[in-house]
This record gives C-alpha cells, sequence and structure tokens, in this order.
C-alpha cells in the first residue's frame, strides 16, 4: 500500500463493532425470535405395505413380486407419490435386488439402513448407518413430504418403539404365505392402533389405514 492509499485509508470512517453471537441470536437475552404464525408441521412416518393375511410383507425366496396385482394395484402406486422419501431395511432392499430392481422407487429418494458396507446399491440410493431412531427423528422436522417406510421388521419394530411411525397403511392381499418376511419383529408391548379407514375391493385386497396411538394419549386415558 502506498502512502496515499494509506492516509485515505485511515480517513475512511470506521464501522461501530457489531456484536458477536453466541451460536444463534435468540442466545442473547436482549434478542428475542420473530414469532411464527403458525407452528412448524412435522412430517410423518407411515408404515405402508402390502402384507399377506398371515402377516408376511415377503414370501420365503419371492421378491418385490410376490403378491397379484389387482384393479386396485394403480391407486396404491398412485398413493406413493404422496411420499418424499423412502426407507427400508436391508433384507426388503435385497429382495427387489433379486428382482433386478436397483431403485424401486425411482420418484423418491431412497435409504437403506444396514451396517454392512459392502451392500449393492443403486446410483440414486443411499446407506444409513446411523442409529434409524436418530435419523428419522431429525428428518421428521425437515420440511417436506411424508416418510414412506415400506418394509423391515426390524427397522419397523425399532422405529415402533422409539415412537415414530404415525401411520400403519396395509394393503392385505387374500393370501397365506406361511413363511418369509414378517411384517414385525418382536416388540417390548402392545402397539395400540386407531382405524381411521377401511375398504374392501372385489379382488378380496382389503386396504386399512391405522393412526398409531401415542404413548402420551395412553396414559392418559388410563
Amino acid at each position: 500500500m502506498n502512502q496515499a492509499s494509506a492516509r485515505t485509508a485511515h480517513a475512511m470512517p470506521v464501522a461501530p463493532p457489531q456484536p458477536v453471537y453466541r451460536l444463534w441470536p435468540a442466545a442473547i437475552s436482549q434478542v428475542r425470535p420473530t414469532p411464527r404464525n403458525r407452528p412448524i408441521q412435522m412430517r410423518k412416518l407411515k408404515y405402508h405395505v402390502n402384507v399377506s393375511v398371515d402377516g408376511f410383507i415377503l414370501g420365503k425366496g419371492q421378491g418385490f413380486d410376490a403378491f397379484p396385482q389387482g384393479d386396485e394395484s394403480a391407486q396404491y402406486l398412485q398413493s406413493l407419490h404422496a411420499y418424499g422419501i423412502a426407507l427400508m431395511g436391508r433384507h426388503t432392499y435385497e429382495a427387489a435386488l433379486e428382482a433386478g430392481v436397483d431403485d424401486p422407487y425411482p420418484h423418491l429418494m431412497s435409504y437403506v439402513f444396514s451396517s454392512s458396507p459392502g451392500l449393492h446399491l443403486g446410483s440414486q440410493v443411499e446407506r444409513i448407518s446411523d442409529d434409524a431412531a436418530q435419523w428419522v427423528r431429525r428428518m421428521k422436522t425437515c420440511p417436506g413430504k411424508d416418510l414412506f417406510l415400506c418394509g423391515g421388521a426390524q427397522l419397523a419394530a425399532s422405529l415402533f418403539k422409539a415412537n415414530l411411525i404415525d401411520e400403519v397403511i396395509l394393503k392385505v392381499s387374500p393370501v397365506l404365505k406361511g413363511s418369509g418376511r414378517r411384517l414385525l419383529s418382536e416388540l417390548d408391548t402392545d402397539i395400540a392402533l386407531v382405524r381411521e379407514s377401511s375398504a374392501v375391493h372385489d379382488d378380496g385386497v382389503v386396504m386399512l389405514t391405522y393412526r398409531v396411538e401415542t404413548k402420551k394419549a395412553q396414559e392418559i386415558d388410563a
């Protein structure tokens, strides 16, 4: 810097020092957060699956095409556009791979919960090795469409135990599997459900929608 530039810089007014915010403005007592006009809308997590009458989402050695497709299938597929994210366990995703599909829900962001680093994934599918409950809890607070849990008995059980599943939507197909991947693994306690809607189709398929009764609400009723 030459002498002229130094004189000019010295003559320029200096702005008063700005307060240093610790973490966020609301951490300072004089600063009040701007009130919101409406509360933040939490995303819902919905366990939405096709299931046999005896409670299997996949038959032994079967893939995603394990259930007969009727007239209601188009309605079922259309309902999936209400979601923004698909979540699944490793076994559910591997069933899709066995059917030759590495991105079963291409219109959604898809995440597979697995601790196996060698799991083959499609280019649009991401593996999550973090704790499922903590990850889902964070995602429910983010803006966007609801979360679609499409399978995984152990994953679903862990999220039920964490009180994170809001709805259960079952497409019950008129078939008995006898073995395979179950809807749920073991739970520590019963999960109370409240029926929201039901519909019976001509081909015998029954659509059931339940709201999960929260533990807090159960305690109040008791």
